[in-house]
């Protein structure tokens, strides 16, 4: 019996070794294992990488040759519905490389050209649908921009498209591109002729022809060649200004977003994001260099012009901030809140300087004269009040309406101010005297702002009937009604220049107005719900983000 549990004994002792071997074995295979596991995912992640830098090596030389001397850049075409918004579906955009066809040497117009195969799968049709538009637009680099973009099809409807090609019989229609930098040329409008084919029901775009007379050809030459070189050098960031106007504005929307245009072109050139509620004013320094939003979140901020990055935000009011804006030397903030209060602050800090109490109900707006030592305010208790800069106290108070007061603003020369009333009139007062000089009646429904020309020859005011109106400030005739908004504007302000009106509408876009024959200019597009706040930057400045 002892032998045989000695035999055991030995026995697994025996077997003790080897097992340790077998798992020792076991554990160098399996970290073998792992890292061939991590080697091979090096390696096909390297493959893939490898694969699709040639995918795009390839698409490009397919695309285009930029060794071709006559590729000038881009075009792109999008079909969009009544309220600016892109469809994303199938057939509703394409882009493709532009070429020079001709240069105008034997008289014609100078012509750039581009083709698009019919594709069953990449293609742009013409619906033939109510409330959509086609649009266009040509550029140079990766992607359109304020630098890069040459020209942008004015918006046409895809049912009159269908028309004038039922009429031409050719299948053709031309639309209006408006290029920035012909400044020369009337209106800087060319012709772009869209020629389409019919495949399968489908009424598909095959050719985008632009046309630039020849008279203008000679001042968009010396910049065609600058856009080139620039896209082949930069990858995206801003290093050189082109000036393709002098007309530079902002927007405030109930998206939560402020936006940067330039209103030659109007291309977004920047997007201020940080509020977390509705953004219900925005304001350019004198200096051009930074602005200033309001908001329902309670807070007021103040960013960077250039790189859209939030300096400072200002705490302080317990309700909505209705209105920020600065001093005329730049170094001060006043804002306007649904606590009924106004406050001044300092704009380098972010310190609050003073609060001025003396409404009874919310503040709408608030402004400062131009030699900054006053004030301006309008409230639903139905009055404008003026207020000392230095002491914060009240000194006057604008006495007349016979309902909320939603806008009052100074004259350039600091001696009158325009009110805007829910009463359905504006008003214009004696800055020094508080009397009420002139009553502006026209508009058939309430009215939300009131704003004097540069030159404080005109006042511009916006209403619940959709339109704006432009009237003389001294004898108070209305000289020129803006039609073209589909909901009721919030705000209307003068270019610096005093030759554009801006405007916000509750139907989500801002437009830009010629003062002198009406017209609509130019219509923004982007915000996703209304537009609150529509400001001019200083006149000459250009953003670079």
């Amino acid at each position: 019996m002892e032998s045989m549990r000695k035999s055991k004994h030995w026995r697994n002792a025996a077997r003790a070794p080897t097992a340790t071997l077998r798992r020792a074995s076991q554990s160098s295979m399996a970290e073998k294992t792992e890292a061939e596991k991590e080697l091979e995912e090096q390696k096909k992640e390297q493959k893939a990488e490898e694969k699709k830098k040639k995918e795009e090596e390839k698409t490009k030389r397919k695309w285009f040759d930029d060794t071709d001397e006559y590729f000038c850049g881009f075009m792109g075409l999008q079909i969009m519905d009544g309220d600016g918004y892109a469809k994303k579906t199938k057939g509703m955009d394409i882009q493709g490389p532009m070429y020079l066809v001709s240069d105008g040497a034997a008289g014609d117009p100078v012509a750039f050209e581009t083709e698009f195969a019919t594709d069953p799968l990449y293609y742009c049709q013409i619906p033939n649908e109510e409330n959509m538009l086609v649009c266009a637009k040509w550029w140079v680099g990766e992607k359109p921009s304020t630098l890069t973009t040459i020209g942008s099809a004015i918006p046409k409807f895809c049912q009159v498209a269908v028309k004038d090609m039922d009429k031409a019989g050719n299948g053709e229609f031309s639309v209006d591109v408006e290029m920035p930098l012909l400044k020369g040329a009337p209106r800087r409008l060319v012709k772009a002729t869209i020629s389409t084919k019919e495949q399968k029901f489908i009424t598909k775009i095959v050719k985008v022809r632009l046309e630039v007379p020849r008279e203008s050809w000679t001042e968009w030459k010396q910049h065609r060649w600058r856009f080139k070189e620039f896209a082949k050098t930069q990858s995206g960031a801003v290093i050189d200004v082109v000036r393709c106007g002098s007309h530079v504005l902002a927007t405030a929307s109930t998206d939560k977003l402020a936006k940067i245009w330039c209103a030659d072109s109007g291309d977004c050139l920047l997007t201020l994001e940080g509020h977390t509620d509705q953004v219900m004013s925005v304001a350019f320094s004198p200096d051009g260099q930074l602005v200033a939003t309001a908001s329902t979140d309670r807070t007021a901020k103040i960013w960077c012009g250039d790189s859209g990055e939030c300096l400072l935000t200002l705490l302080g009011h317990a309700s909505p901030v209705y209105t920020a804006v600065f001093s005329p030397d730049g170094k001060r903030v006043a804002t306007a809140s649904h606590d009924r209060t106004l406050k001044i602050w300092n704009s380098e800090s972010g310190y609050c300087i003073m609060t001025l109490n003396g409404h009874t109900r919310q503040v709408h707006t608030v402004g400062f004269s131009p030699d900054g030592r006053m004030l301006v305010s309008s409230s639903d208790d139905c009055t404008a009040r003026l207020w000392d800069t230095q002491t914060g106290k009240s000194e006057r108070t604008l006495l007349g309406h016979s309902s909320a007061v939603y806008s009052a603003a100074f004259d350039p020369g600091g001696l009158r101010v325009a009110t805007a009333s829910l009463d359905g009139t504006a008003r214009v007062w004696n800055a020094l005297t508080g009397e009420c000089e002139i009553e502006l009646r026209g508009h058939t429904d309430w009215l939300r702002s009131a704003a004097f020309s540069p030159d404080g020859q005109m006042v511009v005011t916006t209403s619940g009937d959709c339109t704006a109106k432009l009237w003389n400030s001294m004898s108070g005739e209305c000289i020129r009604t803006f039609h073209g908004h589909e909901d009721w504007l919030r705000v209307a302000t003068f270019s610096p220049n005093g030759t554009r009106v801006g405007t916000a509408s509750k139907d989500g876009t801002a437009k830009v107005w010629s003062v002198h024959t009406g017209e609509c200019l130019l219509t923004l597009w982007g915000h996703k719900s209304w537009v609150r706040s529509l400001s001019f930057a200083p006149d000459g400045r250009l953003a670079a983000h």
